[in-house]
């Protein structure tokens, strides 16, 4: 079985009646690029998948175009769409992805965790096909399925080497701080103050030498404070990977957020990378305030 970590990333899609709530989403209507001829059979894991009902799959510069709630769902997962965010997710209760239509680019992330993955791209966006979305279907070897395909036949098997086997969550809640750094093999920062009342607090660590302290701060919403030992090789570590239109850098500080308050900083120093992020976005002063509270 292929180790998943939080690299996982992966599209999702909606179909039927809730996509009518769209008024002003990209819809394609008609297929322009080749259709696969023939009666289509498609098959998870030996069991045929019903698409008699869709528009059929097709070919977009050598990615084979399936529609990915049927597979999805036929596999085991939920398929959620948000109509704020314009985005739709795809879960199996632990793991979770979002998909934008229109766009080349995919988010994963735990649900028993926090932080996203960089958006992948798999070279071809997420669409729209007579209300139904179609994605690559190569895509689907991030949830440990291969995709063959000869003509019209086209099948999904599950890589896994137990069918039971759940898919390995990297990170681990811990009572106390010193259970997470022994984890870690590091002493994380705290943070001393914060502008907001801490409910409770959570301990985070990583298979792979990341510390994230959780701050909860009501409402389920929370500051996150991340760490990690700097490697050279990233810069980022916040696992926040919205476009925010304001950024600036202070102290060496990178701020992001927009309308003059900021939801994340992120920063290094010779030893470790940083991140602090804040679902509250707070003034310049403040979330600097919070960085320099840090012991």
């Amino acid at each position: 079985m292929k180790k998943k970590i939080l690299c996982l990333a992966l599209c999702t899609v909606i179909s039927g009646t809730a996509l009518n709530a769209w008024a002003n989403e990209p819809v394609i209507s008609t297929i322009e690029d080749e259709i696969i001829e023939g009666k289509q059979v498609l098959t998870v894991d030996g069991k045929n998948v019903d698409i008699s009902a869709l528009p059929a799959a097709y070919d977009e510069n050598g990615c084979v175009m399936v529609p990915l709630r049927a597979v999805a769902e036929a596999m085991g997962y939920d398929v959620e769409w948000n109509s704020e965010e314009k985005s739709v997710e795809i879960s199996d209760g632990e793991w979770a992805a979002l998909a934008y239509i229109g766009e080349d680019s995919y988010t994963a992330y735990s649900k028993t965790a926090i932080g996203m993955t960089a958006p992948q791209n798999y070279g071809a966006a997420a669409v729209i096909v007579d209300g139904t979305t179609f994605v690559p279907a190569d895509m689907f070897e991030l949830l440990d399925y291969s995709f063959n395909s000869m003509g019209q036949f086209m099948e999904f098997t599950s890589s896994k080497e137990d069918e039971n086997m759940q898919i390995a969550n990297p990170f681990t809640e811990y009572k106390t701080a010193e259970e997470m750094n022994e984890k870690v093999g590091f002493t994380a920062m705290e943070i001393g103050k914060l502008p907001f009342e801490v409910e409770n607090k959570v301990y985070i660590g990583s298979d792979f030498g990341l510390a994230q302290t959780v701050y909860g701060i009501g409402e389920d919403k929370t500051v996150l404070l991340r760490q990690e030992k700097n490697m050279g090789d990233i810069d980022d570590i916040s696992g926040d990977y919205n476009e925010y239109p304001d950024i600036k850098t202070v102290d060496q500080i990178t701020l992001k957020g927009k309308n003059g308050s900021y939801s994340l900083a992120v920063w290094r120093d010779d030893e470790y990378l940083f991140s602090l992020s804040s679902d509250i976005p707070v003034s310049e002063n403040d979330i600097l305030y919070i960085i320099n509270s840090l012991s």
